[in-house]
């Protein structure tokens, strides 16, 4: 076992298949260990060898738990080591795979994240399920209340109008029919209690949380996306710049160049939906600010006060006549490449900036 260089893992919720490689790709050893047997597992492994495992379910704690004996851990991107597995799929051939991905020159790994980054990432999940369970309530109502000719507008609000005026004054609707609804608007209830407490508990994480209270200094972001934001990567210093952040969270174009004929596409969507959701959510809301100040300053013949550069820049963009959709993008490339900034370095926002430091100040 001293020529092993890299040991490849395979994951999953009982096991770990693992197979001990050289530094020419050769497979030594291989072995299946259970979740149990992990002091065992520990006790195999060359105190040299770079230990691989897919960034899949419990790998960061797994990559946690190596950390802690010195070891040097890798997690390859699911969608990276897929394209070096063996045609003949089985969970030694995978990690098989995973190990011969980790020794590309060009693979980029996941960094492995804290317990606290993931503590933190467990809310947004959390929260994302209940909002999800809320729609699924809120659109079972409405399906069993048409069976009866009552039809509630489109949106939260009017939902909660009718509930709250007219609902329990319908006649309409059928006594056993009624008795269901009931438990579905108390089931409803109790879930927008839950919504309210994860809400506090993101708050509370953004009020403790230097880093979180610096991304909040940039127009247009709050709580839920400066909290979101310290949780796309462990480590921010592992994308080389602004740009490379924000297409790891799928806001750059997809290129399609051939024939040195340059051609761009739509952007690419890939990375970490929630957060380029939250980005593109912010991004809309300056784009609207930024219209009605404008829109306010002409119809009420004033001066338009908004002379900071990001909204002069919006106001830019919206001139060139482009789809709003295309701008709200814009803007929140722009809003990402900011983030990135300021979560590798102990800087804050200013919009009035006029050197090359991208609205920023230390």
């Amino acid at each position: 076992m001293e020529n092993v260089t890299t040991v490849g893992v395979d994951l999953s919720k009982h096991f770990m298949h693992t197979v001990f490689m050289n530094k020419n790709g050769k497979v030594l050893k291989s072995k299946k260990y259970t979740k149990n047997s992990f002091d065992e597992f520990i006790k195999d492994l060359p105190p040299n060898a770079t230990i691989c495992a897919e960034a899949c379910g419990g790998a960061h704690h797994f990559g946690r738990e190596l950390q802690k004996h010195n070891f040097n851990v890798k997690l390859v991107p699911p969608h990276r080591a897929k394209a070096y597995m063996d045609r003949n799929k089985n969970d030694f051939n995978d990690a098989i795979g995973i190990g011969e991905a980790s020794g590309r020159e060009r693979m980029k790994f996941v960094p492995i994240k804290s317990e606290y980054i993931q503590g933190v990432q467990s809310l947004h999940n959390a929260r994302e399920q209940l909002k999800s369970t809320h729609t699924q309530y809120m659109n079972s109502i409405r399906g069993m209340l048409l069976e009866f000719g009552v039809t509630i507008s489109q949106g939260v609000s009017p939902f909660n109008k009718y509930i709250r005026e007219s609902y329990y004054k319908d006649e309409r609707i059928h006594y056993y029919a009624r008795k269901s609804v009931d438990s579905l608007i108390e089931a409803l209830y109790k879930v927008e209690e839950e919504l309210d407490k994860m809400d506090k508990e993101i708050k509370k994480v953004a009020k403790e949380n230097a880093t979180s209270q610096r991304l909040m200094t940039i127009p247009g972001i709050g709580e839920k996306t400066a909290t979101a934001l310290i949780t796309v990567s462990g480590k921010p210093s592992v994308f080389k710049n602004g740009r490379s952040f924000s297409t790891s969270l799928g806001l750059t174009p997809r290129q399609k160049t051939t024939g040195d004929k340059p051609k761009l596409m739509k952007i690419s969507k890939k990375g970490n939906a929630y957060v380029r959701c939250l980005l593109i959510i912010c991004a809309r809301s300056l784009m609207i600010k930024a219209n009605k100040t404008f829109i306010s300053a002409i119809t009420q013949r004033s001066e338009y006060k908004s002379n900071d550069r990001m909204s002069l820049w919006i106001r830019k963009l919206l001139a060139r006549n482009v789809h709003t959709n295309k701008v709200c993008v814009a803007i929140a490339n722009k809003l990402a490449r900011i983030s990135y900034r300021i979560l590798v370095g102990d800087v804050k926002f200013d919009a009035n900036l006029s050197n090359g430091g991208s609205f920023l100040m230390q």
